[in-house]
């Protein structure tokens, strides 16, 4: 808030200001008689500056310091004996030795106050840069230093110029009109003086060689001066200037054509409006207080939320994070302790089927858990685009039914399938991928949390439209339960949680992947009495196939060139393709890309090619579009660890046929393998 005392500080300097425009200087009694005494006192007049002094023809001196100097003579009722100098620096010289009383016209410097009193700046004007026509680049201050400057002696802007470039070369003339001429007649570079002087010189004497370029740093402050060691005089001529008025002045310059612009608080004007404004601001401040306060209170409260949610959040996530450790140990721990059982000699070859078993479902349940952690950031970073293919639906789920049975009957719970068609194909186009991911991150949640009873799986096809029911009669849950079920991160009961497993992602991934196909996902849940899921997705349709498919007759030996880096990744591989009744392969195996396109390029006879994507010296990517660009027809699988849809993409960018993910899953790298050798056929 403001003191009463300050408010009334504006006031009091308006009238102060008002005072201080007397008409009259007030002269004491000494003062007056000094000057009686004083006859013959000398002021300097300087005639090379209009239109500041200048001289005319009946050589007098005219111009504004003169008028100024008329006012002055008229305060103190005194007239001062004018003494004419064309000579700047022996000016000078008389103002130190003390041989003039008053200085008219000249500039404060640090030199010159240790023996002048300066008073009241008359104007202040911009010291510009003038040089010849042909010397453009000189117009600019920077490039004055390596330049010659010329000024008259003993002049300000010497001592300012040095200040700034010591080492610059100066030299001197007479007065402003000679430093011109010779400038014009290019003998120097430069010249600095202010812009009305120099554009009077320059159009009265016809100097049509010069321009006057840039501003400089300095400006033109002239005032007027007495000599320190002249007391009474300095007194005298500091009442004179301080009861020179606004209107006074202005009278001047206006006689001149010169509009000088006083600082506007100068103007009484000025002072009402600013106590006008001072108090809208205060009353404006008052009620913006008001609301901010307000406002304030209301974010707080929407940050204090904020931070509270932010908190639930990162504590899903933590318990998250150290859910994934549990859940990795848990398969690792079942493919290292039976792996170490298959060791020992007396395992009998029933035991042996059964750990192998084991640790293959391991195995699977590993790679399922770290599908779903990649899977979940890569849904949560956009990055998953939609492939629909020729879809086998008996196909997909009849492998569904199959991968659980083992689970369910460790649970000792049904799992049944409606309508029960495995003896006929049902084709459609979809994303093969994402539907079978959906129908697993539902049916294991299913199975996870029913102890007894049943998971039933059925579909329909109504318009174009799949429509998939999975019901279990698991634990259900509550209404406060399925407002969270597909979030990610979280489970639905910590405790259950504890005794189920899991990261709580599979139902987030589920309903990704629906929105992804643009179809929809819903259900109905009892706490204790089960739940049931709802899909809807959109898929094109296609001709049935309803006879069986024969096996083809074996026919030739076709070449495989296995691209693979890997010794272990070659050898399943190798395995598998040696052992693929009913066909024969010839392998060749190509240990990084490089090799891979030297071997084709020799040897065309190659049917089908393996090609793994992270490989030294030439990775997979850049083997295939070559390989491509030498024979576009050759089918090319990739056979990559990276499974993301971003990589999916690459490889068919880069020319891949078909991509086949590791760790190889056996139904599906056959079929595929198959596919091709049909086509090739």
């Amino acid at each position: 808030m403001f003191k009463k005392n300050t408010l009334l500080l504006p006031v009091f300097f308006i009238i102060f200001l008002i005072n201080s425009c007397s008409t009259n200087a007030v002269l004491t009694e000494e003062e007056i008689n000094w000057l009686k005494d004083n006859k013959g006192l000398k002021v300097s007049t300087y005639g090379f500056y209009p239109p500041y002094q200048f001289n005319k023809e009946n050589e007098t001196v005219d111009g504004i310091f003169i008028d100024y100097l008329g006012l002055i003579e008229d305060k103190i009722n005194y007239k001062f004996n004018k003494v004419s100098y064309n000579d700047w620096a022996l000016l000078m010289k008389d103002a130190k030795n003390g041989e003039i009383d008053l200085i008219l016209e000249i500039q404060n410097t640090e030199k010159r106050s240790a023996y002048l009193n300066f008073y009241s700046e008359i104007f202040n004007s911009e010291q510009m840069i003038v040089t010849r026509k042909e010397n453009i680049n000189t117009t600019s201050f920077d490039n004055l230093r390596d330049k010659i400057v010329v000024l008259p002696k003993g002049f300000a802007i010497v001592e300012a110029l040095k200040n700034v470039y010591p080492t610059i070369d100066i030299k001197y003339e007479t007065n402003e009109e000679e430093c011109l001429r010779a400038l014009n007649e290019g003998k120097y570079d430069a010249y600095i003086g202010p812009k009305p002087n120099s554009h009077f010189y320059i159009q009265n004497n016809n100097f049509d060689n010069l321009i006057i370029g840039d501003k400089t740093p300095f400006n033109y402050k002239p005032t007027i001066a007495v000599p320190k060691s002249n007391i009474m005089l300095s007194a005298i001529i500091e009442k004179a200037v301080n009861n020179i008025s606004l209107e006074e002045r202005e009278v001047i310059f206006n006689n001149w054509l010169l509009k000088k612009s006083w600082p506007i608080y100068y103007e009484l004007q000025f002072w009402l409006f600013v106590l006008f404004g001072l108090g809208l601001f205060i009353a404006v401040n008052l009620y913006h207080n008001r609301r901010l306060k307000k406002a304030v209170i209301k974010k707080t409260n929407e940050i204090r939320s904020a931070l509270e949610a932010s908190k639930k959040s990162n504590q899903i996530k933590n318990n998250f994070i150290q859910n994934i450790s549990h859940e990795v140990r848990t398969p690792m721990n079942g493919i290292l302790g039976y792996s170490e059982l298959l060791r020992k000699d007396e395992v009998s070859v029933e035991q042996q089927k059964l750990y192998a078993n084991i640790i293959i479902d391991s195995g699977k349940n590993l790679i399922h858990i770290i599908d779903n952690i990649l899977e979940i950031s890569s849904l949560q970073t956009t990055q998953q685009t939609i492939h629909p293919e020729l879809t086998d639906l008996t196909e997909v789920f009849e492998d569904l039914i199959s991968q659980y049975r083992f689970l369910v009957e460790e649970k000792k719970i049904d799992l049944l399938f409606e309508p029960n068609i495995f003896n006929q194909k049902d084709l459609i186009i979809i994303d093969k991928i994402k539907l079978i991911k959906i129908l697993r991150s539902i049916i294991d949640n299913a199975i996870k949390f029913t102890s007894e009873g049943f998971v039933k799986i059925s579909y329909v096809k109504k318009e174009q439209i799949l429509n998939i029911t999975i019901e279990d009669t698991g634990i259900g849950m509550n209404s406060e339960e399925t407002s969270i079920i597909f979030d990610s991160f979280s489970q639905l009961e910590k405790e259950i949680s504890k005794k189920a497993g899991g990261l709580g992602l599979g139902l987030t991934i589920a309903k990704e992947h629906v929105s992804l196909l643009g179809g929809e996902i819903s259900f109905t849940s009892n706490e204790n009495e089960g739940s049931i899921f709802h899909i809807s997705l959109p898929f094109t349709p296609t001709n049935s196939i309803n006879e069986k498919e024969q096996k083809p007759e074996k026919k030739r030996t076709y070449q495989v060139l296995v691209a693979e880096d890997e010794e272990i990744n070659f050898l399943l591989v190798n395995s598998l393709l040696s052992r693929f009744d009913p066909y024969k392969f010839s392998i060749i195996r190509a240990g990084n890309g490089k090799e891979a396109v030297s071997i084709f390029k020799k040897n065309k006879q190659i049917d089908l090619i393996l090609m793994d994507i992270r490989m030294p010296i030439m990775d997979g990517y850049e083997a295939t579009t070559i390989i491509k660009k030498i024979d576009s027809s050759i089918p090319i699988i990739a056979h990559t660890a990276y499974s993301s849809d971003v990589d999916v993409q690459n490889a068919y960018h880069a020319g891949c046929d078909s991509v086949v993910s590791k760790p190889i899953n056996l139904e599906e790298f056959k079929q595929t393998i198959i596919n091709y050798i049909k086509k090739i056929s």
